[in-house]
C-alpha cells in the first residue's frame, strides 16, 4: 500500500517493538484512518466498536455467541455463592516464568483450595474468552481459533477443545463481578498447572503447552514495559489528603440488651449497653468505650487520643508511625512482661503490623456485650472468645509462620451481624533493614483505668495501680543481622523489678535466628535462642530457655522456679486426595523446674475445610514426672466455623481420652437467613459435668436499615429461662450535608469516605453552574465492590473501609449510563481513619476516540506493521494514553479526554504528526 500524506491528526510517538537501536529500527509513520479521527461518540460509533470487538476477539469462523449479549429469550443465571463471600477473599500477586503478571488478582479460598475470575484468568494470559456472570456463560477460543471453549452454567457443562465435560458446580462461584472458577477446574479445562503459596499470596502458572504469552513475556521490550506497568500502578491514582480536625462530630456504635430471666429463685429483669464511639479533638483521633447497665450507670469508661501514620510521619525528627495517651495496652516483652490494660503513654515508630514479639502477635480490641469474635491465621480457625464484663477480647501469643501470615478475626453480633478484621504480618529475616533504628515505649499504672471500671484481676495480686515501664530497640547492621536491646520496670507479688535485655537477630540461608539475654537487676538472669524456617512448604520452629533464679511477669515467682523451657513446632500443609489441604501443626515442649520435675507435652492440629466452614482437631498429650509420681493425660477440643450451605455455624466439643475417656463440654450454633431482611438462628449447649446443663437456644433476627433488632431466647434443664431483645445501631454526620446517618453496620471503627459524581458539562472539576448529579453510580475500594449507590443528589456515604492503610477508591463505570463517560479522576488513593470522613468529587466527561494504521515504509512501498507502541502526548510530555496496533496495523485510542494535545519529538526514530484536537467539543 502506497504511504499518503496523512490528514491532521494528534501528536503521537511510535516505536517498534524488538529493535534494540534505533539504526536499525523501520521508519514508520502514523496515518488517521479518517479526517474527522476525533469526534463524540454516538449510537452508531458505538455500534461500530461493538462489531470491530466482535471481529478481533471472536473466533473466525464466526459462530460463538458473544458472552455479553445473550439472546433475549434466556434466562439469567442464578447466584451461585457456595463457599465463597467476604470472610475468605483474598488479593494475589501471580506470575508465570520469571515474570509478574499482576499484583491484583482477586480471589477466594474454597475448602483449602482456591477460586480465581475466570475473565481476569484468561485476560492475564491473553486468552480470547469472554465471560457473563449475568447469563452463567462464558465463549471463546484459547491457544488457537480452531480450539474452542464454551461453559454454561445453568446446564452444567463445558466444552473444551470439542469435547463436552461436566464439572462440580461446587467447584464454581458466581459472583455480580464475574464468574470464579476452582483452580483444579481451570487446570482441567486448559493445558495450565496452577499452584498458590497462601502465606506469600502468590499464584503460580505452570503451562503444560506453550502459551504465545510466553513468547511475548520473553521478549526484552515485553519485560520492559511489564516493568513500567508496575512502576505505574504504585501511583495509579492522586493521593487524597485527610488533614485532622479540631474538633469532628462523633461516629458511634451503640448496642442495647434488655433481658429477662425466670429460674426456681424468682424472675430478675435486666438492661445493659456498650457504645464506642470515635471522633478527632484537637487534631488527633480520640476513641471512647462506654459500658452502663441497671446495676451501675457506667461501670466501665475507656478514653484514649492519640494518631497512627502507616508512613512514619508523626511527632517531627521522631519518625513515629503511632502515639497514645489515655487508656493503652502495654506491649508483651519477651521473657519479661505481659501485655496489660491501663493510663498511659505509649509510642512508637514500629510498622503497624509489626509481631509483638519474635515470632508471635497479641491480638486485643472492644467487644460489646453478647459479641464473639474468632481468630484465623491463612484460613485456619485457632481460636475464638465470647465478651467480657469489661467489654475487650484478647488473644495472647498468637504464632506467626515464615513469610505473610493473614491473620483474620472474625465477628459475630446478637443479630446476625458479621464483619472481618483482616491483618497481613510478614514475619522474616528482613524486619528492621540496614541503618534503620526502630523503637516503641510505654508507660501505664496497670489496671487502672483513666475513667472509671478498674481492671478486677490486677486487684488480687496487689499490683493494681503500679507503675508498667517499657522500652525497646531495634537496627538494622546488615540486611541479615540487627541487635535489639530493652529495658522492663514491672510490678511482680514481692514488688517491683527491673529487667535489661539484648540480643540479636540474624539469618543464615534460609534459618532466621534470635538470641537474647535477659538480667533482673534485683537477681537472677535468663537467656533464650531461637530459630525458625521454611523448607518445602514446612514452616520449622525450636526455642530453648534457660532460667537462673529468674522470675518474671511470664515466670511468676514461686518456690520451685522454672529452670528450663524448651519448644519445637512444625506447621505446613499436606494434599489429601479428595480433601484438599489439610494445614497441620506439631508443636513439642519441655519444661523443667528446680526440683527436677518435668513436664512434657505434644500438641497436634489438623485443620481442613468442609463445604466451607473450617474444622479443626487439637489434641494434646502431657505428661508430668516427679522423683515419686508421675501424670499423664491426653485432652483435646474440636472446632468448627464458617459457612456450611447457607448457614453460618460455630461449634466447640472438649474431650478427654486419658486419664478417663470423657466428654466435658459441646457447644454448636448456627444462623441462617430465611430472607433479605430476616435471619434465624438455633444452638445447642451442654455440659457434660456432675452439675451441668443442657441449654437450648433460638433466635430471630432483623437487620433494617437504621437498625437491627434481635429476639434470642435460651431455656436449660435446670428450669432456667432466658430471653433477649437487643438493639444495635451506628450514628455518622455527612461531611457535606450534615444530616445525621443512622446504619445498622458498625461505622466507629471503620474509615469512610463521602463522593459525589456530577456529569462536568463546562469541565471545570468543579460541582457549579448545570452540571448533573448522577444517580446509582457504585465504587470498589481496593478491588471490592461497596454495595452503596449514590442518591438523586450524587452523594453516596461508603463506610467499612481499611484503616491506616492505602487504599484505592474508584468508580465503577459500568454503573454509568454512558460507556463512554470518564470520570476525573476515575479514583483516587487514601488513608482513613476511625472517626472522621474523608471527601472526594469525581467530575464526569463525555470522551471521544482516535484510530488509524501504522505502516513501515520500503521505498514507495508500504506494509502495515504490527507491535507498535502508540502514544498520545500532553503538553508536559507525559503520555495521556497508549496503545499498539494489531496485526493489520490499526490502533485504536479510545476514552480521549477533552482537552488540546500537542507535539513531541522524543523519539526520532518515529515520524511525529502534529494536530490539535479541539479544547471544546
Amino acid at each position: 500500500m502506497l504511504v499518503q500524506k496523512p490528514p491532521p491528526g494528534p501528536v503521537f510517538r511510535a516505536w517498534q517493538t524488538g529493535h534494540p537501536s534505533s539504526a536499525d529500527a523501520p521508519s514508520v509513520r502514523l496515518s488517521a484512518a479518517r479526517p474527522q479521527s476525533i469526534r463524540r461518540l454516538s449510537r452508531k460509533s458505538a455500534l461500530i466498536g461493538l462489531v470491530a470487538s466482535a471481529l478481533f476477539c471472536a473466533p473466525a469462523h464466526g459462530k460463538t455467541t458473544p458472552a455479553d449479549t445473550p439472546a433475549p429469550t434466556e434466562q439469567p443465571a442464578p447466584v451461585i455463592n457456595p463457599v465463597a463471600n467476604e470472610d475468605n477473599f483474598l488479593i494475589l500477586e501471580a506470575q508465570l516464568l520469571n515474570f509478574t503478571l499482576t499484583e491484583g488478582m482477586t480471589g477466594y479460598l474454597n475448602e483449602g483450595s482456591l477460586l480465581l475470575p475466570l475473565s481476569e484468568f484468561a485476560e492475564i494470559l491473553e486468552l480470547a474468552i469472554g465471560v457473563s456472570p449475568g447469563t452463567g456463560k462464558a465463549d471463546g477460543w484459547f491457544l488457537s481459533e480452531n480450539r474452542l471453549f464454551s461453559l454454561d452454567i445453568n446446564r452444567g457443562i463445558a466444552v473444551i477443545d470439542g469435547k463436552t465435560r461436566p464439572f462440580n458446580p461446587l467447584l464454581i462461584a458466581i459472583f455480580s463481578d464475574d464468574i470464579y472458577v476452582d483452580v483444579r477446574l481451570l487446570a482441567d479445562w486448559f493445558p495450565i498447572d496452577i499452584k498458590f503459596n497462601l502465606s506469600n499470596l502468590l499464584i503460580r502458572f505452570e503451562t503444560r503447552e506453550p502459551f504465545p504469552i510466553e513468547q511475548q513475556l520473553n521478549r526484552k521490550d515485553r519485560r520492559t514495559r511489564l516493568l513500567s506497568k508496575k512502576e505505574a500502578g504504585d501511583s495509579r491514582f492522586p493521593k487524597l489528603p485527610l488533614p485532622y480536625q479540631t474538633i469532628s462530630w462523633p461516629v458511634s456504635d451503640t448496642s442495647m440488651e434488655f433481658s429477662f430471666r425466670s429460674s426456681d429463685d424468682g424472675d430478675v429483669r435486666g438492661f445493659s449497653q456498650t457504645t464506642f464511639m470515635t471522633a478527632e479533638i484537637g487534631k488527633l483521633s480520640a476513641d471512647l468505650f462506654l459500658n452502663a447497665n441497671d446495676q451501675s450507670f457506667i461501670p466501665q469508661a475507656r478514653f484514649k487520643l492519640g494518631k497512627k501514620d502507616p508512613n512514619a510521619e508523626l511527632l517531627g525528627g521522631a519518625k513515629a508511625t503511632e502515639f497514645a495517651m489515655g487508656d493503652i495496652v502495654t506491649p508483651s516483652q519477651a521473657l519479661v512482661a505481659n501485655s496489660n490494660l491501663g493510663r498511659g503513654v505509649f509510642i512508637s515508630n514500629l510498622p503497624l503490623d509489626n509481631p509483638s514479639e519474635f515470632d508471635r502477635i497479641t491480638l486485643d480490641g472492644d467487644l460489646p456485650s453478647g459479641w464473639e469474635v474468632e481468630l484465623y491465621r491463612n484460613e485456619v480457625l485457632l481460636d475464638f472468645r465470647a465478651s467480657r464484663a469489661d467489654g475487650r477480647y484478647i488473644f495472647e501469643d498468637v504464632p506467626l509462620l515464615f513469610g505473610v501470615n493473614v491473620l483474620r478475626i472474625a465477628f459475630f453480633g446478637p443479630q446476625g451481624q458479621t464483619r472481618d478484621e483482616i491483618r497481613q504480618i510478614r514475619f522474616g529475616p528482613d524486619q528492621t533493614k540496614p541503618g534503620e533504628f526502630r523503637y516503641r515505649f510505654a508507660a501505664n499504672q496497670q489496671g487502672r483505668q483513666l475513667l472509671v471500671g478498674d481492671v478486677d484481676t490486677t486487684d488480687e495480686d496487689g499490683t493494681q495501680g503500679k507503675l508498667n515501664l517499657l522500652g525497646e530497640f531495634s537496627t538494622g547492621i546488615t540486611r541479615n543481622l540487627s541487635f535489639i536491646a530493652s529495658f522492663a520496670s514491672i510490678p511482680l507479688t514481692d514488688g517491683h523489678h527491673q529487667y535489661l535485655t539484648t540480643g540479636a537477630r540474624t539469618a543464615i540461608g534460609d534459618v532466621y535466628g534470635r538470641f537474647d539475654v535477659v538480667r533482673d537487676l534485683s537477681e537472677g538472669w535468663a537467656m533464650q535462642l531461637g530459630a525458625q524456617t521454611s523448607i518445602a512448604g514446612v514452616t520449622a520452629i525450636a526455642e530453648h530457655i534457660r532460667l537462673f533464679d529468674f522470675e518474671s511477669g511470664q515466670y511468676a515467682p514461686s518456690s520451685d522456679p522454672t529452670e528450663h523451657d524448651s519448644s519445637g513446632r512444625l506447621e505446613g500443609t499436606v494434599q489429601v486426595p479428595g480433601i484438599a489441604q489439610v494445614p497441620y501443626s506439631f508443636t513439642a515442649t519441655h519444661k523443667q523446674v528446680r526440683s527436677g520435675t518435668t513436664t512434657s507435652a505434644v500438641n497436634n492440629r489438623l485443620s481442613t475445610a468442609i463445604s466451607g466452614a473450617t474444622v479443626t482437631n487439637s489434641v494434646k498429650w502431657s505428661r508430668t514426672k516427679s522423683e515419686t509420681s508421675r501424670t499423664t493425660t491426653v485432652d483435646g477440643s474440636f472446632l468448627v466455623g464458617g459457612r456450611i450451605r447457607d448457614a453460618r455455624v460455630r461449634g466447640q466439643l472438649s474431650y478427654a481420652v486419658k486419664p478417663e475417656p470423657d466428654i466435658s463440654a459441646s457447644s454448636l450454633t448456627a444462623d441462617w437467613r430465611i430472607n433479605k431482611d430476616l435471619n434465624a438462628s438455633a444452638g445447642v449447649n451442654v455440659d457434660f459435668s456432675e452439675a451441668g446443663a443442657t441449654t437450648l437456644s433460638g433466635g430471630i433476627n432483623s437487620t433494617f436499615d437504621l437498625a437491627a433488632v434481635g429476639l434470642n431466647v435460651d431455656y436449660s434443664t435446670n428450669n432456667d429461662l432466658n430471653a433477649r431483645l437487643n438493639l444495635s445501631f451506628s450514628s455518622a454526620r455527612d461531611p457535606r450535608s450534615g444530616d445525621l446517618l443512622v446504619r445498622a453496620e458498625r461505622m466507629a471503627d471503620a474509615g469512610s469516605i463521602s463522593v459525589r459524581v456530577f456529569l462536568d458539562d463546562n469541565y471545570n472539576g468543579v460541582f457549579d453552574g448545570d452540571d448533573r448529579p448522577l444517580e446509582g453510580i457504585q465504587f470498589k475500594a481496593d478491588g471490592t465492590t461497596n454495595n452503596t449507590k449514590t442518591g438523586k443528589d450524587g452523594i453516596a456515604f461508603l463506610t467499612g473501609l481499611e484503616t491506616y492503610q492505602n487504599i484505592d477508591v474508584e468508580l465503577i463505570k459500568g454503573t454509568m449510563e454512558d460507556p463512554y463517560w470518564v470520570s476525573q479522576p476515575e479514583g483516587v488513593s487514601v488513608v482513613l481513619r476511625p472517626g472522621i470522613a474523608a471527601q472526594v468529587d469525581f467530575p464526569v466527561v463525555t470522551t471521544g476516540e482516535i484510530d488509524g494504521t501504522v505502516y513501515q515504509r520500503k521505498g514507495e512501498w508500504a506494509n502495515e506493521v504490527r507491535d507498535v507502541i502508540v502514544q498520545l502526548v500532553n503538553a508536559d510530555g507525559t503520555v495521556a494514553h497508549q496503545t499498539e496496533s494489531a496485526f493489520d496495523g490499526f490502533y485504536l485510542l479510545d476514552f480521549v479526554r477533552p482537552g488540546t494535545l500537542r507535539r513531541d519529538n522524543q523519539d526520532e526514530r518515529v515520524a511525529s504528526i502534529k494536530v490539535r484536537v479541539a479544547g471544546s467539543w
